[in-house]
Order: structure tokens, then C-alpha cells, then sequence
């Protein structure tokens, strides 16, 4: 799993698209004498960065200005960095005079970015001074209701703004939500019927009729009224085929009974209705993405690059940066990305994040000095130290861009793909409790930012905490898929489980979906290998729905099926089957590949074995499992330095493959070539951080050389943590005795003497 290609960083944000389209009516400031009044034309003009160094200038003559800081605030607000204009807003609302404008644009951006605490906390500060400001009950209603931990306050402060202003429309939306978060469900009804009076009495807006309808599409699906809910969405999407209340709802509610391709013909349908609207096309293009038809998603997103608004067309760039990243085309990613902010500029002066996302982009295509060079480009601070950080991380000095990292949190706390790549840095150096720590505030800050949950649940499994890895990886996973790795861990911890009806609906969704089947299956079959043995997975195996052992297609189930076979003690079986595929398939390397492992696990000759393998890369030179086979052949043979070339051929193909990095480091350890053995180890260990394997081979050369520093300390542990065993254990009581810590070596030892060795013939 690479540290630079799990990682989905240029997402359409929505603050970034609405910033975009703000910025491209251009006007010439004239000079004045007031600098208030500059920034103000500024600001007036569309120039709202520009005003960034004058008002950074006036914060540093006078830093408790009340104005400046309002405007400092709003300026970061409006060019899409709202976490970072909080400490100054929040030292205007000091001032008497500030607190209202001040605590309501706190309380706008906080909500808008789902910081629900924050927008509470801004809009009890207006309160208590201004009990009765409309704008602010009416702003914490919403606020609660989103949050829902406190629906009665929602609901007080909804029905305070109906007294008030008893035509006040807006106030129904969080008054239902809190009277329906409080089971209350006959009165959220009464007051649905009064909003409907309402809309058909008054000339109102079609987006109010709009979210009405929607309303009551989900309040008869939450009544379980699921016929009625889908006549209602049926109305609704007729009636406003692209207003996004309705949209993006019926998505949510479609999506939700994976009924995807209804969700695709509302997304059709919508762009139709609006065709220049790019949030539906960039929708309807991570859809069509997510079933394969890549090429249609591709056109979709390049077509609106033609159109003559340049909001629209710097979308759509950045709306192929996330589709080619999506795909791990990591440089036509950077090439969008910079046609994205070439386009801004044409306009006008784009937000800083965009420069920001541009280095961020390089830096995912390896162009490591290229990103160096825009991050000098960079007006904030905080954006400086995250692209110095992740630079420094892809040059491999994780210490370092750790180090970086923590500066750029001071600035920046609140950024998902910082803290992600802080617990990526934070796991090459083995301080695993950072980085779940990393990693949880990640998934907080933003579930779906990045893979987060994916590499936590992953880190979790490895310490054999299965339930807490499972609870790591359903957080939100309906709003934001896991993603195909994150699906098949998914598969594999329910099967260790034993959850068994959760593991074949993820399945069922995989195969239909996805079109992924035997890889699931694969997955399932290992986690109840683990619970049951290898004659539960050798079930799972034979009796899935579409896996065919035989078929080139699923050739993933039958290398499963041959290894568990020969586990379970019915190797007598496998040769009849593998001989039968081979023959009605007898161009597929794959099967090729198949059938050398087969006879590997049975005994056969060398030279079987070796000719199974030799015909796999005739048909394809590439086909990995043959060239993994055939090396370990070699090396078991007493050809180390042939295995070497055929492992580096392997590394090749796939670089990241764990089976061809251990392959590659015990060949150079038996050509005695252990530099180079040691930095193949320490790139595996990179890529793989809980490879128990490598991480105990590494301690005890070093130990054995004599050393027992840090480094060593943290391997022994890392190996102990992840599942070592008996003799990872007794290694780092040895470590521990070498550095005079004699107290915690006797707990190990005794931890040892209750452990059993898992049998492990070799560490490689």
C-alpha cells in the first residue's frame, strides 16, 4: 500500500468551486489614502487575496484592531481557508461593536465546513448579547439540528424565531428535522402540512416548494412508508429535475438502496435539466467512474472545459485532477491541475488553495522539485509547510516531514490530508500510537477525504483488534465509500467475525456493482481461515455465487483454493482440477502461474515446478505470480543471484508487491549483499508497516551486529505489536536486558514463557 497512491487530495471541495466562481469579476483598485477603504474596493472588486498583505501589514501595526482582524477574517473566509480566520474572528467579537458580524461569519463558515461546536459556540456569543437576533436563533437551530445531539435547542430555537417572524419559512426545516431527531413524529407532520399551506398561499421561491417536496419524500421514508416515499420522489424529481435539494436527496435516497442505476438517470436527467450545472456532471462522472466506464466520465468532465464560463471550466479541470487521481494517472492529474489554475489566472487571481492543490498534485506525480518551486509561490504559511512536509515524507525522511508537519498544525489544524500524511510519516517511523492518532483526526475532520479509514483499520486488524477495526471503517460509509481496498477488509474482518449475513451483502454489492467477485471471495475465504481453519475458507471457496475455479477470470479463487486445499490436508484434489483449467485455457498465463504453485505445494520435481512457470512468462513476460514463483524456486534451489534478477524483474512490474520486495531481500541476504538488503527491507517496511516478517529479520541482524538502539527497540516492538509471536517477544526481552532495563526484560520473559510459537519456519 503506497504512501503516495491511496490518496484522493484534489476533491471538488465546495468551498473551493463556490470561491472559484467568486473571483473572476476583476476590477483596478485606485489608490487611497485609507488603507481600510483600499481593502474594502478590494474586496469590492473580486480582488480578495490581494487584500491578504495589506491586511496582514495593518495586523501587525495595530494586531487588536477590532476591523482589521473582522476583515482579515473574511478575507480567509472567502478565499476558502475558514478554519484558519477563526482566531481572528474570534478576537473581533471582543469588541462590542464587531461581535455580531464577526461571530455570524464565524458561525456561516463553521457550519458550512460541518464544525457544528464552533458554530454553536459563535452563535451563543450573539445570543447572549442579542437574545432575540433572528439570524443567529435561527442559525444555532440549524446548527443543532445537524449536529443532532440537541434537538430540544433546536427546536427552542426554531419556534423562537416562528414567534418572532411567524412567516419566517426558513425556520421549518430545522423545527421538523428536531421534531422528527425527537420521535415526535405526528407534530413534524402537522408542521409539514403547514409549511405545504404555506408554499401554495404564497409566491414563493421554486426552491422552497422545492425542499418541501423533498421533505416529505424522506418524512414518509422515515415513517416507513417506503411505496408513498418513492410516488413522492417520483413527483418531486419530475417537477424539479435539477434544483439540488431534490437532487442531491434522491440521490441519498436511491443510493442508499443501491439502486445505482436509478441514481445515475437522476444525474442524466438533472445535467440535461441544467447542463451547465458542473456539480451534476462531476457527479455523474464519479458514478459512471465507479462502474467502470471511465472513458464516458472522462468526456463528460473534458467537454465542460469547452464551455465559455471560466468558473465552469476551472471546475472541470479540477474535476479530471479527482478522476485521474481516482484512476492513479498521477501525472495527467498534475497536467489538469495546472490547466485548472492556468485558467484562474486568466481570470483573475485565484485563491491561494489552488496554487496549494497544484504543489499537492506535483508532489503525488513525483515531480518533487517542480512542487518546491509553486510552494515558493505560496501566500500562506501553513501551505509552505505542508507541501515542505509532504516533499520531504516522498523523499523518504519521514522524521523530518514530521517535524514539518507538526509546525503546519499550528496554522492549520483542521486539514484531513495533512493529518493523513502526518500518520503515513508517523507509521514508516514506528510510532503507530501517533499515528492513530493521526489517522483518527483525519476521519473526523473529513471521513472521505482520504483512505484513511482504510490504513486505520488496516493498523487495527494488524494488532488483532478486528471489532475496533470494523467500527473504524463503517463510519459514514454510505456518504463515502471505502473504496475497493477498504471494501475487501471490509469482507475479510466480518468473515473473521463471523458476521456472516453483513460479509455476503458486501459481497452481493461488490459483485454487482464493482463487478469485483473472486477477490471478495478470496477475502472472505482468508478471514474465516482465521476463525475456522482452512476447511471454512475451502467452503466459502466452492460454493460462491459466480466463481468458477476453472475460469481464467477467477484465477484468484483458485490459487486460494489450491493453498487451502493443500492446508486441509486434500491436496489429492487439486491436480484434477488446475489440469482441467489449464487445458481450456491453455493461452492464459495465469493459469500457468496457478498450476507451478500447485505442484510447488504438492513436491514435484524442480524442474515441474520451474517449466510451469517458465510457460506463465512465455505467454505474458509480466505475469507476476510466475515471476514470484519461479524466484522462490531459484532461491530454494541455490540460485541466489538468478532469483535476484527474477525478483528485481518482479519489482518491476508491480514495485510495491510485498511478495516480490521479501523475495528480492533474501536473495541479496544470501549473496551476503546486506546494505542493499537492508534498504529493500526498509522500503518494504515503508510500504508495509506491519509486516511482522521483515520488521523481526531487520531486529535480529541488527541485534545480532551488536546493536540494540532505538531503532532496533522499535522494530522488536513493531514485530511484537503485530502479531510476532513467541519469538518476537523473547527478542525484545533480549534488547531491553542489553540496555539495562532489567525490570521490563523479566515481564517480557515471562510474557514468553505463556506465549507458543507460532511455528514460523522463516522470517522471509
Amino acid at each position: 500500500m503506497t504512501t503516495l497512491l491511496v490518496i484522493r487530495s484534489l476533491s471538488i471541495r465546495p468551498a473551493l468551486v463556490a470561491l472559484v466562481i467568486s473571483i473572476f469579476a476583476v476590477g483596478t483598485a485606485c489608490h487611497r489614502s485609507d488603507p481600510l477603504a483600499e481593502i474594502k474596493a478590494l474586496h469590492a472588486d473580486g480582488r480578495i487575496e490581494a487584500s491578504l498583505e495589506p491586511l496582514r501589514e495593518l495586523l501587525a501595526e495595530d494586531p487588536e484592531n477590532p476591523e482589521v482582524l473582522y476583515l482579515y477574517g473574511l478575507t480567509l473566509h472567502r478565499i476558502g481557508t475558514a478554519t484558519q480566520a477563526l482566531w481572528a474572528l474570534r478576537t473581533a467579537m471582543e469588541d462590542p461593536e464587531w461581535l455580531k458580524n464577526a461571530g455570524m461569519l464565524m458561525a456561516k463558515g463553521a457550519l458550512n465546513n460541518r464544525d457544528f461546536t464552533v458554530a454553536i459556540e459563535a452563535c451563543n456569543r450573539v445570543l447572549a448579547a442579542h437574545p432575540d437576533d433572528v439570524d443567529a436563533l435561527l442559525l444555532r437551530a440549524r446548527s443543532h439540528a445537524a449536529a443532532k445531539l440537541d434537538f430540544e435547542q433546536a427546536l427552542a430555537d426554531a419556534e423562537r424565531v416562528l414567534e418572532l417572524e411567524p412567516d419566517h419559512i426558513a425556520a421549518r426545516d430545522p423545527q421538523i428535522l428536531a421534531l422528527l431527531g425527537l420521535g415526535r413524529i405526528d407534530e413534524a407532520g402537522a408542521a409539514m402540512n403547514v409549511l405545504g399551506e404555506a408554499i401554495g398561499e404564497s409566491d414563493l421561491s421554486p426552491s422552497t416548494s422545492a425542499w418541501h417536496c423533498a421533505t416529505m419524500a424522506i418524512f414518509a421514508n422515515d415513517g416507513g412508508k417506503l411505496e408513498l416515499a418513492q410516488e413522492r420522489w417520483t413527483k418531486c424529481l419530475e417537477l424539479h429535475p435539477s434544483d439540488p435539494e431534490v437532487v442531491t436527496k434522491a440521490l441519498t435516497f436511491y443510493e442508499g438502496r443501491s439502486d445505482w442505476a436509478r441514481a445515475i438517470e437522476i444525474l442524466r436527467a438533472a445535467m440535461e435539466d441544467a447542463p451547465r450545472e458542473m456539480a451534476y456532471r462531476i457527479g455523474l462522472a464519479e458514478r459512471l467512474r465507479a462502474f467502470g466506464q471511465n472513458d464516458e466520465a472522462e468526456d463528460l468532465l473534458r467537454a465542460a472545459t469547452e464551455f465559455e464560463a471560466t468558473p465552469a471550466v476551472v471546475t472541470a479541470w479540477l474535476g479530471l485532477v479527482t478522476h485521474f487521481q481516482a484512476l492513479g494517472e498521477y501525472s495527467a492529474a498534475a497536467e489538469a491541475a495546472g490547466r485548472a489554475l492556468e485558467a484562474a489566472k486568466r481570470a483573475g487571481e485565484p485563491p491561494p488553495r489552488m496554487f496549494f492543490d497544484y504543489a499537492d498534485s506535483l508532489v503525488l506525480a513525483g515531480e518533487l522539485d517542480r512542487a518546491l518551486e509553486v510552494s515558493n509561490d505560496l501566500s500562506l504559511e501553513a501551505h509552505k509547510q505542508v507541501v515542505l512536509a509532504r516533499v520531504t515524507l516522498a523523499q523518504g525522511n519521514a522524521a523530518e516531514a514530521l517535524e514539518y508537519f507538526s509546525k503546519s498544525f499550528l496554522l492549520w489544524p483542521d486539514n484531513a490530508i495533512t493529518r493523513y500524511y502526518a500518520a503515513v510519516a508517523a507509521e514508516e517511523l514506528g510510532a503507530f500510537d501517533r499515528a492513530i492518532e493521526e489517522y483518527r483526526y483525519s476521519i473526523r475532520i473529513d471521513p472521505g477525504a482520504t483512505d484513511a479509514r482504510v490504513r486505520l483499520g488496516r493498523l487495527h486488524d494488524a494488532e488483532g483488534k478486528r471489532q475496533l477495526a470494523l467500527q473504524v471503517l463503517v463510519v459514514q460509509t454510505k456518504e463515502r465509500p471505502l473504496g475497493q481496498e477498504g471494501d475487501l477488509l471490509l469482507v475479510n474482518l466480518y468473515a473473521q467475525l463471523n458476521w456472516i449475513k453483513q460479509m455476503l451483502a458486501v459481497i452481493e454489492r461488490l459483485r454487482t456493482v464493482n463487478r469485483v467477485n473472486a477477490l471478495a471471495v478470496v477475502s472472505a475465504a482468508d478471514g474465516l481461515a482465521v476463525r475456522g481453519g482452512p476447511e471454512r475458507a475451502l467452503e466459502m471457496l466452492t460454493r460462491s455465487e459466480g466463481i468458477e475455479l476453472e475460469h481464467p477470470r477467477d484465477v484468484a479463487a483458485l490459487r486460494a483454493w489450491i493453498r487451502y486445499s493443500y492446508a486441509a490436508g486434500r491436496g489429492e484434489s487439486v491436480d484434477p482440477v488446475v489440469e482441467r483449467a489449464v487445458s481450456q485455457s491453455p493461452s492464459s498465463a495465469s493459469l500457468h502461474a496457478a498450476r507451478g504453485l500447485a505442484r510447488s505445494l504438492r513436491g514435484a520435481p524442480a524442474d515441474e515446478v520451474r517449466a510451469a512457470y517458465a510457460r506463465a512468462l512465455e505467454l505474458n513476460p509480466g505475469q507476476l505470480e510466475g515471476l514470484v514463483g519461479l524466484g522462490r524456486l531459484e532461491l530454494a534451489s541455490g540460485d541466489a543471484k538468478g532469483a535476484l534478477s527474477i525478483f528485481e524483474r518482479a519489482i518491476a512490474v508491480s514495485p510495491l508487491d510485498l511478495e516480490a520486495m521479501r523475495g528480492r531481500a533474501s536473495a541479496l541476504i544470501t549473496l551476503d549483499r546486506s546494505r542493499e538488503a537492508d534498504r529493500q527491507l526498509e522500503a518494504l517496511l515503508r510500504e508495509h508497516p506491519f509486516d511482522t516478517r521483515a520488521a523481526l529479520l531487520m531486529a535480529r541482524r541488527a541485534f545480532r551486529a551488536g546493536g540494540a538502539d532505538e531503532r532496533t527497540l522499535e522494530l522488536a516492538s513493531r514485530a511484537a505489536r503485530f502479531g510476532g509471536g513467541l519469538e518476537a517477544v523473547e527478542l525484545l526481552a533480549e534488547i531491553y536486558a542489553q540496555r539495562g532495563d532489567r525490570e521490563l526484560a523479566s515481564k517480557l520473559e515471562a510474557r514468553a514463557r505463556g506465549l507458543h510459537s507460532p511455528g514460523a519456519a522463516s522470517p522471509l
